[in-house]
């Protein structure tokens, strides 16, 4: 994979996105389903709507990378139906391994150790189950309503996170360790300052989505790297089936809110698509 930029840029981006985030929570949109579903949709899902570009890349094989593809999202989607509380788990551990093989630089043998604590960690941080949004998308999704006395203690644990999330990536010497420290910073900072959905919209679409597809710009695109026209034009296809297939469940499920279904929709694209993802990010330095 070509070199990633390491100016400040990024820095600048993350900084005014959470800017824009103080704001949209003093508007009150926090826990408005059209503006952070738009978010998520035209962020989150793009994201990982260039997965074919990267079946059969570093060792794999394009037919059996997509085989496994369908079959993982079909996988999930029967789980989701047969034992949401099993798939709800597997979803946050799946996504707190894809956030930290992503966020936290590959350096040795313990990496995986490094991008579960530290991905976990976010979702501690980011994802308060006492938030009215997110325990209403988690009863949603489980069917089932939460007994508020689990969580009580919660807040020392999202300390802890917030600790980790902190001193992690410096335990890795990189070039850019001090934006990944600024970027660390920022996610306490906002974790701790607006609504959880919020927040975890932000680093989903900002600090996760956006940084994952510069990436990608630089590894699909070689010695020479995509624009990002090109790489919006490549996600455009998946991206639609994508928004129609959340339509339809929306459409013939009454009972499944339109939010819901577009977390269901990303459970069922991050199996396949974080095994896509470590391809890229375990050759990094």
């Amino acid at each position: 994979m070509a070199s990633v930029p390491s100016g400040n840029r990024p820095t600048l981006i993350l900084l005014l996105s959470a800017i824009a985030a103080l704001v949209v929570q003093e508007l009150g949109y926090t826990s408005s389903s059209v503006v952070l579903g738009s978010a998520i949709a035209l962020l989150g899902i793009p994201h990982g709507a260039v997965d074919h570009h990267m079946m059969g890349g570093k060792g794999g094989r394009r037919t059996a990378d997509v085989l496994r593809y369908v079959a993982a999202i079909a996988l999930v989607i029967g789980v989701w139906l047969i034992s949401p509380l099993v798939m709800l788990m597997l979803f946050l551990a799946n996504s707190a391994w894809h956030f930290g093989d992503c966020d936290v630089p590959n350096a040795g043998r313990l990496h995986w150790l490094r991008a579960s604590v530290y991905g976990a960690s976010v979702l501690v941080l980011l994802v308060d189950p006492r938030s009215a949004a997110v325990r209403l998308i988690i009863e949603e999704l489980l069917r089932t309503p939460l007994d508020a006395q689990m969580f009580v203690g919660l807040e020392s644990y999202r300390i802890a996170a917030a600790v980790m999330v902190m001193i992690i990536p410096a335990m890795v010497s990189v070039p850019v360790i001090r934006q990944r420290l600024i970027r660390s910073t920022i996610i306490v900072a906002l974790a701790f300052t607006v609504d959880s959905l919020l927040a975890f919209t932000w680093y989903f679409t900002i600090v996760h989505a956006l940084t994952s597809m510069n990436d990608l710009r630089h590894h699909l695109g070689g010695r020479f790297p995509w624009s990002w026209r090109e790489l919006i034009v490549a996600a455009l296809p998946l991206s639609l089936v994508s928004y129609i297939g959340i339509g339809l469940a929306t459409l013939f499920l009454p009972q499944t809110s339109g939010l819901v279904a577009l977390f269901i929709a990303l459970s069922a694209l991050t199996l396949p698509h974080s095994v896509l993802f470590h391809r890229i990010y375990k050759m990094r330095s």
